[in-house]
């Protein structure tokens, strides 16, 4: 906050790049409300700053409010990109929001996201946190080439949701 305020005192303009760095480390301090009060202090906001203030709001387990903060980005013509779709299929684990993880995998499909291995096994773990073994059965059978990652984010879901013998 004090770097804020000097900020604020200066002449100094909030550029997209200066706001995306102050938000990131209010986020990184867990100071959500000060990141907040820079993004909304930004005159411009690219894909970095959306986030920024989204992965500062899932750090700070206000995971509704980063599903809200999502859908106000594409509803700005903002595509997510595949580190944004990694934060916020997180944010699906942590809330165990199953309704919300099909939505969010649906976009992923239709984005070409899916094709990232790091997606593949993060939305396999989602379904796994969000109860919906088969979900993450039924992913981890389509995935044509499964690393270490893949069988062991399965393995831990069934170990953790059963069926254990499966696991």
């Amino acid at each position: 906050s004090l770097i804020f305020n000097e900020i604020m005192k200066s002449s100094i303009d909030i550029d997209t790049s200066l706001g995306n760095a102050l938000i990131s480390m209010y986020a990184k301090c867990g100071l959500l409300e000060d990141a907040r009060i820079v993004f909304d202090k930004m005159p411009n906001y690219d894909i970095v700053s959306w986030g920024a203030i989204i992965d500062a709001t899932i750090r700070c387990g206000f995971f509704l409010f980063a599903f809200v903060l999502f859908e106000k980005m594409q509803n700005e013509g903002i595509q997510a990109n595949h580190v944004l779709f990694l934060s916020i299929i997180r944010a699906c684990c942590s809330a165990r929001d199953i309704n919300r993880a099909k939505i969010l995998h649906t976009q992923i499909i239709y984005t070409l996201c899916e094709s990232n291995m790091a997606i593949k096994n993060t939305l396999i773990n989602m379904y796994c946190k969000c109860g919906s073994i088969a979900d993450a059965q039924n992913l981890f059978s389509v995935i044509q080439e499964k690393d270490v990652f893949t069988w062991t984010t399965l393995i831990a879901g069934y170990a953790t949701h059963g069926p254990q013998e499966n696991a």
